[in-house]
């Protein structure tokens, strides 16, 4: 990923006042991307439109598609993202603020039940999970705590377009561009028909209907 376009879109993000998040990089990637992230989730977070303006944004590097997801536990708003995702946006970085206010959209829209609730501690695949205590530290050894999540994440084809077209509004209200929307779709959509994009498409719409309504949304 070239540093400079990261420290030059930076300069772009506008700053969140109000708003708290936290950026945990167990993946280790240059400081810049932490920079980086956090301004964007700052920025979106502080609309007034996202009650729960905490979130904590955790890099990691333990799945090896690209792809980003939500996840809930005991309150606290988390937003995981790896780097294939990061390196995917790095020409032109500003794009990456679409992916963080989808992420964050779901949340806002209600979609992200907590991962303590009964009804998903009762599932198996949850077992193996126990707390998320452990996995801010990213102890963990199998991959499938991370299915694990990633499966406890996965949204209705409806509640999916819900988060684009709320983060296209979160975006242009905030000092972006649906542009920066189309440019992040666009990328998902051109690598949609390689083997690394079946894990995004296990959690995620088809990137052509998507890029499609957020080209036709308000």
């Amino acid at each position: 990923m070239s540093l400079k376009i990261v420290i030059f879109a930076l300069a772009f993000f506008p700053l969140g006042a109000y708003a708290q998040c936290k950026v945990k990089n167990p993946a280790n990637v240059d400081k810049v991307y932490e920079n980086a992230l956090r301004a964007v989730c700052n920025s979106l977070a502080s609309d007034n439109q996202v009650s729960n303006k905490k979130f904590v944004l955790v890099i990691t590097d333990k799945f090896k598609n690209p792809n980003a997801f939500a996840v809930k536990d005991g309150g606290t708003q988390i937003i995981l993202i790896n780097p294939p995702m990061l390196e995917l946006h790095s020409k032109n970085f500003r794009s990456v603020s679409f992916v963080i206010a989808h992420e964050i959209s779901h949340f806002a829209l209600g979609h992200v039940q907590d991962l303590k609730d009964s009804d998903l501690k009762d599932r198996v695949i949850f077992s193996s999970l126990l707390t998320l205590s452990s996995f801010f530290g990213f102890t963990m050894n199998s991959l499938i705590d991370f299915v694990t999540i990633s499966s406890a994440a996965q949204y209705s084809q409806k509640q999916e377009l819900d988060a684009d077209k709320f983060a296209v509004s979160l975006l242009t209200r905030n000092g972006y561009s649906k542009n920066d929307a189309l440019y992040s779709m666009g990328l998902l959509q051109d690598i949609s028909s390689s083997s690394s994009f079946n894990d995004f498409l296990k959690t995620h719409p088809n990137p052509s209907l998507r890029f499609q309504k957020i080209q036709s949304a308000n």
